[in-house]
């Protein structure tokens, strides 16, 4: 079940909806992917998600370069090629808020790495990432 936060996000109006880029990683446009795909929703949401899974997605150049390699389980690629290897991508409200929600779930879950606490930051208001 989507949670208020997102359905609330859906029905704002798609022109003032928060939309920003944000220059990402490989690592981080690997994590993204594997966050934002809800179980359920409506078709608005669906769409949204799918734009922006193809916003993260790899060109053929990139693949060449990274070399992907799947071997039971684990994704691998060239490491010194991901290090020029960045992305601008836009990132809608309602995608925005599916992000934050599972990182708060990884959160609240003590499951955050120094990785994915590296990028849930990224996602937050200043004030919330400000260290007591």
């Amino acid at each position: 079940m989507l949670s208020d936060a997102v359905m609330e996000s859906l029905t704002g109006s798609m022109d003032s909806a928060y939309k920003r880029g944000m220059e990402l990683s490989v690592l981080e446009r690997l994590t993204l992917a594997k966050m934002v795909a809800p179980k359920e929703g409506n078709l608005v949401l669906f769409r949204l998600v799918k734009e922006f899974l193809g916003e993260l997605s790899f060109s053929s150049d990139e693949h060449e370069a990274l070399r992907f390699v799947e071997t039971a389980g684990m994704l691998t690629w060239e490491p010194v090629a991901a290090l020029s290897i960045k992305k601008d991508v836009t990132i809608q409200e309602p995608i925005r808020v599916i992000i934050v929600e599972a990182f708060g779930a990884l959160d609240a879950a003590s499951k955050l790495t120094m990785e994915t606490a590296a990028l849930y930051e990224r996602f937050l208001p200043k004030e919330e990432v400000a260290v007591p």
